[in-house]
């Protein structure tokens, strides 16, 4: 009895799969050397609340003053629940943040799964996905996931949005289950505020219309002569059922409907039970062209172009590479927008466009409110990975074609750029061009030069004292909860921070006995504030002091925490 022998595995399909392996394990292990290495207080602050909402079994608390996001759905309930299991706050960074990789790379997986993109093409883009190319992305969404869980979530309603568009209307309860999912997502998105409606739900809105409205079905009944209005939009309402493109547009409006309720409910329900800072009140100003040099400026700097990079060294390289890929993503992303539609399905027409609907609806946003920082443009940057693979799908493998081309330069300059981040945050060279970018604190070493300190503050007993912002919840995080650090502010009156604070701080009985303030060595402002007299010297190393002081200081509060 013959039995038929297994094929080979073919390279074409072998290879892809291999480099995402080995890329996420690449990652995984500069996670495991770098995440808790290069910490600044935003990055902290996520633990101390994820620690503090896991002692109370919940996933948001009156308790904590929030700062510009109240956290319902984000990223402290995968920490909160590695709280759980380990004491160590070195393993739940390392755990929670390896987790939210993986929702990154499940969630981009069931996008590609909805769009039709291809096996091939799904492992070589969510390469693209993990690969640190530049400092400023391996920050906010691969090392300290400030991003990650947003992300995550808009490739899973933007997901939604075409597998919805793309199934025939039926009305069975799969599709019923789908909806439901949907308008709760959207709902929950909105409720923790502002932010998915411009990075997903409003670029999918201006690609969704414009697709429509260049339909064959929309421009028959454009043309066609109706007797009467209501003959009209009878014909309007079928094209829009009848047609992916009117169903994707429908679904869309219906979503940001949805997500509108949800940022209603943050605004005039949730903001009245727990304290946050909300962008409502921002004001349009002028555009400027500085200002649209900056952002252009800070888009190459996110592809892993690096300023100031000799040409002919390995910075200058990829910085070359950069402008190569940058400007090979957004003419592509031009040409899909503009060319007619041919017999590609609806799936593909929309995932090729919608990186240039992102950079548009997001740069127009930063340009009209001045509200801008260069990490505000990951949630744009990510979606490169959306035509990288529709330009690999786009002809039959062994075609030698100019879309598949550019793909695979892409796909090296990344790779290559990745590399040169990765020796930047290990071996932290010096006289390199790359920057420590991403937020507003820039210090690398921030970490290896507070350590000191923050062992003696655990070795001598001390469980609660005061520093300044960036300096306070590295020291909590580093000493595994035993010091807990009230963040102070100086705006110019000394006031106790009302930024990711656990309001209890405020409370002047909250803590009993001695406490201490943490400062940079050379800080000599302290002396400015009366408030803070009393106080003797107990520790000093080449980057800070220790000042200790035999009761809690009263602070007053700022007039921000309100």
């Amino acid at each position: 009895m013959t039995s038929k022998l297994k094929a080979p595995a073919k390279f074409s399909d072998v290879f892809p799969v291999a480099l995402f392996v080995l890329c996420w394990g690449w990652l995984i292990w500069l996670t495991y050397y770098t995440s808790g290495h290069i910490l600044d207080a935003d990055a902290s602050n996520v633990l101390v609340l994820s620690n503090f909402l896991s002692q109370q079994n919940a996933i948001v608390s009156t308790g904590w003053r929030y700062y510009t996001e109240i956290h319902v759905f984000n990223m402290p309930l995968v920490y909160s629940f590695f709280f759980h299991i380990f004491k160590s706050w070195q393993l739940v960074r390392f755990f929670g943040t390896v987790t939210l990789q993986a929702i990154l790379v499940l969630s981009y997986w069931w996008f590609c799964r909805q769009a039709k993109i291809s096996r091939n093409a799904f492992f070589y883009s969510a390469t693209v996905l993990l690969l640190p190319v530049s400092v400023t992305y391996a920050r906010i969404v691969l090392l300290h996931g400030h991003y990650a869980f947003h992300i995550s979530l808009a490739f899973l309603i933007i997901g939604l949005i075409l597998k919805l568009a793309t199934n025939r209307p039926k009305k069975n309860m799969m599709n019923g289950l789908l909806m439901a999912v949907f308008a709760l997502l959207c709902v929950v998105t909105g409720m923790n505020g502002m932010r998915m409606l411009y990075i997903s739900l409003a670029p999918a809105f201006f690609i969704t219309a414009y697709l429509y409205f260049r339909s064959a079905g929309f421009h028959k009944i454009a043309i066609s002569e109706q007797k009467t209005f209501k003959e009209g939009f009878k014909g309007l309402v079928h094209s829009v059922r009848e047609t992916a493109e009117g169903r994707a547009f429908l679904f869309t409006i219906l979503g940001s409907g949805f997500n509108a309720f949800g940022i209603a409910t943050n605004i005039f329900v949730l903001r009245k039970f727990f304290g946050f800072s909300t962008y409502y009140s921002l004001q349009t100003i002028s555009p400027s062209a500085d200002a649209l040099s900056e952002q252009i400026n800070d888009l190459m700097n996110l592809f892993g172009y690096r300023n100031g990079a000799k040409v002919f060294s390995l910075e200058g390289i990829c910085s070359l590479l950069a402008v190569l890929g940058i400007l090979l993503a957004i003419g592509f992303s031009l040409w899909y927008f503009f060319k007619k539609s041919g017999n590609e399905p609806y799936s593909k027409r929309f995932v090729a466009t919608i990186f240039f609907g992102a950079l548009v609806i997001e740069s127009l946003v930063f340009l009209i409110t001045g509200n801008y920082f260069i990490h505000y443009y990951t949630p744009v940057y990510v979606l490169i990975v959306l035509l990288i693979a529709v330009l690999l799908d786009e002809f039959p493998k062994r075609s030698i074609r100019m879309p598949r081309i550019c793909a695979t330069v892409m796909l090296f300059a990344f790779v290559l750029s990745g590399a040169v981040t990765t020796n930047f945050l290990v071996n932290k060279p010096e006289g390199y061009a790359t920057r420590y970018e991403g937020l507003s604190y820039s210090n690398i070493n921030q970490v290896d030069q507070i350590k000191p300190a923050a062992r003696y503050l655990a070795d001598h007993g001390y469980t609660y004292g005061y520093a300044y912002y960036w300096d306070s919840s590295i020291v909590t995080e580093l000493t595994d909860g035993k010091v807990e650090i009230c963040a102070i502010v100086e705006p110019p009156n000394i006031t106790y921070s009302f930024a990711n604070t656990k309001k209890a701080f405020w409370d002047i009985n909250y803590h009993q006995g001695k406490t201490f303030l943490l400062l940079e060595k050379d800080d000599t402002s302290w002396q400015e504030y009366p408030i803070l007299e009393g106080g003797t010297q107990i520790y000093a190393d080449d980057y800070y002091k220790i000042i200790e002081y035999p009761a809690p200081i009263p602070f007053e509060r700022s007039p921000f925490s309100e």
